[in-house]
């Protein structure tokens, strides 16, 4: 076996169990905190009224559902509001962590060629 053979098969299993032990859990805590926060919202918001409300109100001017996005949020209860901030937060910090994960696997396939 080449010397270079082995130090990527290394490497792979290196990056596999980083990946399990650290990056694994962040990702189901931030995954079941996602869908518990939608099943939430799903029973106290009428969410296909929303999106129909959204898609008329901005029939005419495409912008205007950012007005009413925001209209929209602020006309709701606190509890609402912290739900649907959390959904958002926890959105940034999924898309956050995915792209750690891939620049990490890209730098250690980069490594792992030197």
């Amino acid at each position: 076996m080449k010397q270079t053979s082995i130090k990527q098969r290394v490497m792979r299993r290196v990056y596999g169990v980083w990946f399990l032990r650290s990056v694994l859990p962040v990702f189901t805590l931030e995954i079941g905190a996602f869908v518990v926060s939608l099943s939430i919202i799903k029973n106290l918001v009428f969410v296909e009224r929303v999106i129909a409300n959204a898609l008329t109100s901005s029939f005419g001017n495409p912008f205007k559902i950012i007005t009413y996005g925001i209209s929209a949020f602020f006309g709701t209860s606190v509890s609402i509001q912290l739900i649907s901030l959390v959904l958002i937060a926890g959105t940034i910090f999924f898309i956050r962590d995915i792209y750690r994960s891939a620049v990490s696997y890209a730098l250690l396939k980069h490594v792992s060629r030197v």
